[in-house]
């Protein structure tokens, strides 16, 4: 009998996030199996301080994003989301995260991303990664690995939690010395029973 697994692993590895300029946001992709099709989960920090904050009362601020996501294949556009983001009401600028999960056909496709400061138009950033979604049926295949910086249990219902548990991705494009470990989220897909009872996490 085939089954799928899903597994949380500890490692010390470094991983890969893309660091860009105007807009600061650091952006990581990871490539699931989904029930009908193949998806992705787009991980985007945003660096507060490089967003413009609007009052909203006498203590707490507020930054606004507008955020496009094109999917191309062969400079075709077969998907496209395009909605507002508010950051935090804070007294001062800080990081925030947003994920997005988009299901996809297999194939090869190049991602792009427009994000406008809402507070400030002149203010953009744009992006452009390619990417292959594969995931051969019947055989014994790995997601990517998703670095994250903190995991618990959890009966939340937000886009962090998963099977139970708030699992937070890696922010910055370093690994902060405060961290005592670093957790892994890692799916793989149709195993076995005898290469099921040979894991060991």
């Amino acid at each position: 009998m085939m089954v799928a697994r899903s597994l949380i692993v500890l490692f010390y590895i470094s991983g890969c996030i893309f660091s860009l300029h105007a807009v600061e946001a650091n952006i990581s992709i990871y490539k699931f199996k989904g029930p009908a099709l193949p998806y992705i989960e787009i991980s985007t920090n945003y660096i507060g301080k490089s967003l413009k904050m609007k009052s909203l009362d006498s203590i707490g601020k507020q930054s606004m994003v507008q955020v496009t996501t094109l999917f191309l294949q062969n400079d075709q556009i077969i998907k496209a989301d395009k909605y507002l983001l508010n950051g935090p009401l804070v007294a001062q600028a800080t990081d925030f995260m947003d994920i997005k999960r988009y299901s996809l056909a297999p194939g090869k496709y190049k991602l792009m991303t427009h994000i406008v400061d809402m507070n400030d138009t002149s203010n953009v950033m744009n992006s452009a990664i390619d990417f292959s979604l594969n995931f051969e049926r019947g055989k014994t295949l790995f997601s990517d690995i998703q670095l994250l910086s903190e995991v618990r249990k959890s009966t939340e219902d937000n886009a962090m939690d998963k099977h139970g548990f708030y699992m937070e991705p890696i922010a910055e494009n370093y690994y902060s010395k405060q961290l005592s470990a670093l957790f892994g989220y890692l799916e793989i897909y149709d195993l076995n029973e005898m290469q099921l009872n040979k894991i060991s996490v």
